[in-house]
């Protein structure tokens, strides 16, 4: 097994390959570890990566939907003659109707094409 020379112990040939086996164990193992890890860590990613797509898709159609009113009433907020129905008594929920039914069809459009999901 292993000889004492001196205060020095010397470990025998067959104590060193055992080490140098345990030793190759535990790289091999350490490499299915590390492959383990990197795979879910990719995983993980890939999983993220989908939520702030489905996300950020999501707030592009709300974004789209709102953006339809702001449009219309911006346009007939301005200032200036030759718009239709600006004398009009009923000209603000007209517009607000308009506004309201565009809106209605964008969002049923976008619903269809499964954009808001």
């Amino acid at each position: 097994m292993s000889e004492k020379c001196g205060s020095l112990q010397l470990a025998s040939s067959a104590d060193i390959a055992s080490l140098m086996t345990k030793q190759a164990q535990l790289t091999k193992m350490i490499h299915v570890y590390t492959d383990l890890l990197n795979s879910i860590s990719g995983l993980f990613t890939a999983m993220m990566d989908s939520h702030l797509n489905h996300l950020v898709k999501y707030l592009n159609s709300v974004a789209l939907i709102i953006a339809i009113p702001t449009l219309i009433s911006g346009i007939w907020g301005m200032n200036i003659g030759g718009l239709p129905d600006r004398t009009n008594k009923n000209g603000f929920w007209i517009i607000i109707t308009i506004a309201a039914i565009l809106t209605i069809i964008w969002a049923i459009i976008l619903k269809k094409k499964k954009y808001n999901d």
